[in-house]
């Protein structure tokens, strides 16, 4: 449970790991490593450019460790911003290597999550920090 007298942010932030599950049900293992955790990933102006109007938009994070990716988020014409509200985890070493890409859907089915790339880029986790922070306070 967080300490209520805590006033850092969260947003992007470092979070206590939560106490890991072993093969055993019966043990439990306690760890005091921090983990950075995505919570909320903004996208603007996807179909800005397109030919064609996508079924949905979803992001795809890799690290060196692992790899997640977005539900699909579906279209609305009218739409200039796709937010996901997702729980992503990330190394908790700021100099690690965040690969991004931006992905649209144009097949509805089981091809939905495949896409073609929008946009890629790279950034490390404290750049992804230092961005939450700045987007916080405006």
């Amino acid at each position: 449970m967080p300490d209520p007298l805590d006033d850092t942010p969260r947003a992007l932030g470092e979070e206590p790991s939560q106490p890991e599950q072993l093969q055993d049900p019966g043990e439990t293992q306690i760890t005091e490593m921090q983990q950075v955790v995505i919570t909320a990933i903004r996208a603007t102006d996807l179909t800005l450019g397109l030919r064609r109007i996508p079924a949905g938009f979803h992001v795809v994070l890799k690290t060196e460790c692992a790899e997640f990716q977005t539900s699909n988020k579906p279209v609305h014409v009218d739409q200039a911003v796709v937010e996901w509200n997702e729980l992503i985890l990330l190394p908790c070493e700021l100099s690690s290597i965040v690969r991004v890409g931006v992905y649209a859907s144009f097949e509805l089915g089981p091809m939905l999550c495949h896409g073609e790339v929008l946009r890629t880029f790279e950034i490390s986790v404290g750049e992804l920090l230092d961005r939450s922070e700045m987007s916080d306070r405006q």
